[in-house]
């Protein structure tokens, strides 16, 4: 019924268009009809594209504009493409003279997403991969308002939104697949309902030479998911987890600012937020003839129960500054409170044959708050002929303490623990920006970038048996190195190019109090783009971008003996070409092209481990538009496959698609 709901709006609002569109010089309504065809895993097709296979009919774009009275302007612009639920509606309504007096905009956002209901794969296995018989099709849709008028001498900002979200969506929760005990492939998929209510309210003062900012913001979410999850293995199991949660934010803020000179600005703000989220939860275990089935490591947990509270204090403040000409300076100071209070039941019948009476009952409840400073400062000198340098300084530290409390069924098991946190990280770079002539462009930066985190066992339960109950890291530490450039050359008047070049190299070290015998790894990673604009004559223009990303990651799983994860490098390529020539006034010609690649796959058969992607991707399409008088007709066609490394993955499909587009003066 809310997704009814939710069309109607758009129907009427479509309807309400056509009744103000009157002026053909500021109105206009493309008609559009298309189809695609595809083979093999049409599925998958659908939830690249976001859009049905098959036939599709509906308007592409719908404008015009409207003077309602001497005043009062009205804007529309919209489109409905109705099979596949994908609705955009904007209406703008304001004083035209002067929009500080009224100002009102609303509109209605609307998709589909579609999601492919096959799982993964495992290629050695007897059944390899599993099909749910479930379409998965969520429907996104949102709704909002917001108005700007002076009230009572105060610039006033009001908006509100309604999000919802309905249908289902696959799942990563994956169960195991047949004679595969430790191998979970099999295909799970949730049900959602969700709605998110949000408000704002904001006024603002003008005072001498800044203004003062008071705003409200709620955010109300109910959210009622169903997960659904199957084992494909000789149990033939299923577990469905259903929960009942709903959320309430609250948060305010205080705003001021001040130009204190023309070259000195200033900024302070301070934000308060509280939080309350409850949830309950059932999960439930079902036999392959939906009987309920219990004992053992199964679960089956009625009216377990979760409520979280959280509040936040965030004070800001901000700089800018003109010490000497053509030198600027920023400062940002912000510093934070936080706290978080958690607790929950896990009531659970254990019966081999579930009877729904609670047979134990476990409980947790957490504790964690902290506060922290943060720290920003940079500077630009605009003083040399054609070259800007920069500095940026920025840090940011962290004090943290958690309190973990669990009450458990078995009495050895209860479990307390206390931990501080401390978080440090900090960031320098330095570059420039430069145009040695008119047309040559270069800039580059050069960064480096320090996370530790230091992790500080106060007190734990003991165990009895001398070992400890909890594993800890006493550190972790990520360093990086990073550069980027940008070359920009205008060759001739019609030809330009630019290249990109990113590099990143992060070492991270972790000490923990036992385990892995190495605990040092790194990632390398490197981004080249070139980007070439050819244009030899107005009527023609040709655009081509190549994009190569390379890493390469070293984890300290390459050294655990039981699943050695080597060393691992990847690989991405995408070439994405656009072409256009106008024949004449009447005829124009359009060419799209994409194509991506990458070849990464490695089945570590030493660890039956399959990792890595290997896939093509392209697609294309050309576009025709003939101009006729008051109306412009464009037909398209388009092609494109996927191509997926077979052991991995059952993905693949072709598809071809045709399209006409009528634009029309109203």
């Amino acid at each position: 019924m809310k997704k009814i709901f939710l069309l109607s709006i758009s129907f009427i609002a479509l309807q309400n268009s056509f009744t103000y569109a009157f002026d053909p010089k500021e109105a206009f309504v493309t008609p559009r009809t298309s189809y695609f065809y595809t083979e093999k895993d049409s599925r998958q097709f659908q939830e690249f594209r976001g859009v049905k296979r098959g036939f599709e009919a509906g308007i592409d774009q719908l404008e015009f504009s409207k003077m309602l009275g001497k005043t009062l302007e009205l804007d529309f612009s919209g489109h409905a493409l109705f099979r596949n639920n994908d609705y955009n509606i904007l209406i703008d309504l304001k004083n035209s003279s002067d929009p500080s007096k009224f100002k009102l905009k609303t509109g209605f956002l609307s998709f589909n997403r579609y999601y492919d209901p096959t799982g993964g794969m495992y290629a050695n296995a007897t059944t390899p991969s599993y099909d749910l018989t479930e379409k998965l099709t969520l429907f996104d849709g949102q709704y909002f308002i917001e108005a700007e008028f002076p009230l009572f001498g105060l610039q006033t900002t009001t908006k509100g939104t309604w999000h919802h979200k309905e249908g289902k969506i696959s799942e990563l929760t994956w169960g195991f697949g047949t004679q595969a005990a430790n191998r979970k492939y099999a295909p799970s998929f949730s049900e959602i309902d969700q709605n998110v209510y949000e408000a704002e309210l904001s006024f603002k003062k003008e005072i001498t030479n800044g203004d003062l900012t008071l705003g409200q913001h709620f955010i109300y979410m109910d959210d009622k998911p169903v997960r659904r999850e199957f084992d494909k293995n000789t149990a033939s199991e299923s577990v469905v987890q259903s929960i009942n949660g709903d959320s309430f934010n609250y948060a305010a803020h205080i705003s001021l600012f001040k130009a204190l000179s023309e070259k000195t600005l200033t900024t302070l703000s301070y934000t308060v937020g509280f939080g309350d989220t409850t949830e309950k939860e059932n999960l439930e275990t079902f036999n392959s003839t939906g009987g309920r089935v219990g004992g053992g490591t199964r679960k089956n947990y009625f009216g377990a129960l979760a409520d979280n509270d959280t509040q936040k204090h965030i004070l800001n403040a901000h700089l800018y500054r003109e010490p000497f000409n053509n030198l600027s300076m920023n400062l940002r100071l912000n510093t934070f409170y936080k706290e978080r209070y958690s607790d929950s039941t896990y009531p659970r019948d254990t019966s081999a044959t579930p009877d729904l009476i609670i047979d134990e009952t476990a409980t947790n409840n957490t504790e964690h708050s902290g506060y922290g400073v943060g720290e920003h400062l940079s500077f630009h000198y605009k003083g040399l002929n054609r070259w800007t340098p920069y500095l940026k300084l920025e840090s940011e530290q962290n004090f943290l303490r958690l309190d973990e409390d669990t009450i458990s069924v078995t009495a050895s098991d209860n479990f307390s623990r206390v931990t501080d946190q401390e978080v440090f990280k900090s960031l320098g770079a330095i570059g420039f920006y430069s145009y040695p002539w008119n047309w040559f462009k270069l800039s580059a930066e050069y960064s480096l970038n320090q996370d530790r985190d230091d992790y500080k066992d106060i007190s734990e339960t003991a165990s009895s048996s001398g070992t400890e109950k909890s594993g800890f890291v006493d550190d972790i530490t990520r360093f990086s190195n990073a550069v980027k450039t940008n070359v920009s050359l205008a060759l001739t008047p019609w030809l330009q190019t630019g290249l990109r070049y990113q590099w990143k190299r992060t070492r991270f070290a972790m000490t923990p109090q036992s385990g892995l015998s190495s605990t040092k790894g790194y990632s390398n990673a490197h981004q080249y783009t070139a980007l070439f604009s050819i244009l030899p004559q107005s009527e023609f223009s040709l655009v081509q971008l190549f994009s190569l990303n390379d890493s390469d990651t070293r984890t300290q799983a390459s050294t655990v003996s039981t699943a050695r994860l080597p060393r691992h490098q990847g690989d991405y390529k995408s070439l994405i070409t656009s072409f256009d020539y106008h024949w004449s006034s009447a005829l124009n010609f359009s060419l799209q092209h994409d194509f991506s690649w990458s070849n990464n796959f490695d089945d570590f058969s030493a660890t039956g481990l399959p990792l890595g992607v290997d896939d093509k991707y392209e697609n294309f399409l050309l576009d025709v538009s003939w101009k006729l008088k008051s109306m412009t007709l464009t037909p398209s066609y388009g092609f494109g496959f996927y191509r997926t490394e077979n052991k991995a993955h059952v993905d693949d499909y072709d598809y071809h698609s045709a399209m006409i587009k009528l634009t029309c003066s109203l």
